[in-house]
């Protein structure tokens, strides 16, 4: 997420804190149409943004200059084909960073604890609660959550734009430390009811 990127950026001493929270939510970057203007103000503008790969950074340059390098990076890993075939879809570039996170968090659009842990840190919340009210509670909420809940790689993201042809829409952890996918919602939910079925949460 763009909080656990700023903490990474300031224990490594590429800059402050506070001004890696300043450059996300306050400087006008020109060069990116895919930022929302309506939250600027707040880091939550650069969910999804910040492409995630290994930086070399500078630590006497500003922390501008260093979200400015994760973002020219998302810009640069997104093809022109890609942004044609995001128009030619029923979604918009927000729409599939949105799922391309979702999918990079190992979820699908219901019932995903990635979304409550995702209002955890983002909310300050200690207890896992699928009852949160929060428009990014998926347990509440169907659909897409309104935006990004982490920053997805290009795999995630390809994945969004070219999703896979298949029926398996349910999953869950097993005792054997794998994951179990099913067709069926009533078979998803005999397995969760079941001793093979491993809560990440208790």
């Amino acid at each position: 997420t763009v909080r656990e990127i700023i903490d990474l950026l300031a224990e490594n001493g590429v800059a402050t804190k506070e001004d890696l929270e300043d450059a996300c939510a306050n400087f006008a970057y020109e060069d990116y149409d895919f930022l929302d203007d309506d939250k600027i103000g707040t880091i939550d503008r650069m969910e999804g943004f910040l492409f995630p790969t290994t930086y070399t950074f500078d630590k006497n340059k500003t922390a501008v200059f260093a979200v400015d390098t994760m973002l020219t990076m998302f810009k640069n890993e997104i093809s022109q084909q890609m942004l044609e075939d995001i128009k030619n879809s029923p979604y918009d570039l927000k729409q599939i960073i949105t799922m391309a996170s979702i999918i990079e968090k190992g979820g699908r659009l219901l019932q995903l604890c990635s979304s409550i842990n995702y209002i955890m840190v983002h909310d300050g919340i200690s207890k896992f609660d699928t009852t949160i009210e929060s428009p990014y509670n998926t347990y509440i909420h169907e659909g897409l959550t309104p935006g990004p809940i982490c920053n997805p790689g290009l795999s995630a993201i390809k994945a969004a734009i070219y999703p896979a042809d298949t029926d398996y829409y349910f999953f869950a952890l097993g005792t054997d430390d794998k994951s179990h996918f099913f067709t069926d919602y009533n078979e998803h939910l005999r397995f969760i009811n079941s001793a093979e079925y491993q809560p990440i949460y208790s």
